[in-house]
């Protein structure tokens, strides 16, 4: 999912933008199976709607710009031409807004 950094003793860290991290101590892969996806074309006023509730998910935006994808009431900043996989907590939603992005994909996972 490409959150993890690996180092050379075989640790697991959670990754963060300024290069650390978080030691991980036990990894579940979870919200593996896609089961729906939608790209701009599918948005509607600045909206994609799935047919349940955002769990997990993944975003890949494909634009040249940064991207702000509102999940569950959670502004996820994702940069230009980079991909985001994560679980998702919050206020139970089945709606994605997204600002900044027009190429993008999301992606629901169960």
């Amino acid at each position: 999912m490409g959150f993890l950094n690996k180092d050379e003793n075989g640790v697991y860290t959670a990754a963060r933008d300024d290069g650390t991290g978080l030691p991980v101590t036990d990894v579940h892969v979870q919200g593996t199976q896609l089961v729906q996806q939608f790209t701009e074309a599918d948005e509607v006023d600045g909206k994609l709607t799935f047919t349940k509730q955002l769990k997990s998910i993944g975003i890949f935006n494909r634009a040249t710009t940064d991207g702000v994808f509102n999940v569950n009431g959670f502004d996820i900043h994702v940069p230009a031409g980079t991909n985001a996989d994560f679980r998702v907590g919050g206020t139970p939603s089945n709606i994605v807004k997204v600002s900044n992005s027009d190429k993008y994909i999301v992606s629901r996972f169960e």
